[in-house]
């Protein structure tokens, strides 16, 4: 597997599932439902005929000692790819922000503040299946590889997560989240989301410039 070749943003598999009736109807039996959207699913440019497919996740996570020449991969008690525990399982590979106003907010106690109205669009990754650990991949651990200055340098520009897995129902969800504004935070926040659900197979950290796998990580709760 090579890591340049997997989506970065989802682009290939969102564009062509937004906007599809993928959603399983009131009166609609599984197996017409199923019957009625695999060959959407299927026609996808990258999507096997099975619905296998992969996508590509930056890692940021990484500290190269230069003494012993070791890069350390990951940090303890955190997921390798998404920014908090509660995007532990559903990492947002593509995100945009843009302030589109703003209005004088006042609470309870008449406190005024100037708030900022802002709304975002975040495509996530919605990975199964499910796992009590508060870390992605489940139960990761960092590890260490020991590299040269110079090839430690190289991937560190370039080291991605390559998941591969299959589409699942419902393949495309969306969601919109709103985030009050408060006296510490003036911020008046709208989340669009769309959810690419992913049922994640296998998982490798790798060279995204040449592909090479540095570790292959289990995507199971031990």
């Amino acid at each position: 597997m090579r890591g340049r070749a997997a989506d970065r943003d989802g682009r290939a598999y969102r564009i062509p599932l937004h906007g599809g009736d993928f959603k399983k109807r009131e009166f609609e039996t599984t197996a017409q439902y199923e019957a009625r959207v695999a060959p959407r699913v299927k026609a996808i440019k990258g999507i096997a005929a099975d619905g296998e497919f992969s996508l590509s996740f930056t890692i940021s996570r990484t500290k190269y000692d230069a003494d012993a020449q070791v890069l350390t991969v990951g940090e303890e008690y955190r997921s390798l790819i998404g920014d908090s525990v509660l995007s532990a399982n559903e990492p947002a590979i593509r995100t945009s922000r843009t302030v589109t106003g703003s209005y004088v907010g006042e609470n309870a106690f008449g406190a005024k503040r100037q708030i900022s109205r802002i709304q975002r669009a975040e495509l996530r990754v919605a990975l199964k299946p499910d796992s009590s650990s508060l870390t992605w991949p489940p139960g990761f651990k960092p590890f260490t590889v020991a590299l040269e200055p110079d090839r430690a340098k190289d991937l560190t520009k370039n080291i991605d997560l390559l998941v591969r897995g299959r589409l699942m129902q419902p393949y495309l969800s969306t969601d919109i989240e709103r985030l009050s504004p408060t006296i510490n935070a003036p911020y008046d926040i709208t989340t669009n989301v769309i959810r690419i659900h992913m049922l994640a197979e296998c998982a490798n950290v790798v060279n995204g410039r040449t592909g090479e796998i540095i570790r292959s990580l289990s995507t199971r709760s031990e």
